[in-house]
């Protein structure tokens, strides 16, 4: 009576894992992506951060107004230009 009863079961869940898997898959490449566009946003700006931190140091150096700011473009100009 048991053994009918479990095949019974078995014979109605045959198909439910592919099912699933049909159904997770979109789900799981979707977090995935997130993930992925999550550490470029991430390395965008390191990379911003990182120039802005050389266009200040290049600007501090500098005399007078115009050569620090031409200075300061110069470096995050070369310091973005590479990426």
């Amino acid at each position: 009576m048991i053994r009918l009863t479990r095949r019974r079961l078995a014979g109605k869940e045959s198909g439910a894992v592919a099912t699933e898997l049909v159904l997770l898959t979109p789900l799981l490449l979707l977090m995935l992506l997130f993930v992925v566009a999550l550490g470029r946003m991430v390395s965008g700006r390191l990379d911003v951060d990182g120039a802005a931190a050389q266009a200040a140091r290049a600007a501090s150096i500098a005399r007078d107004p115009s050569t620090a700011t031409a200075m300061a473009q110069q470096a995050a100009t070369t310091a973005l230009g590479d990426r």
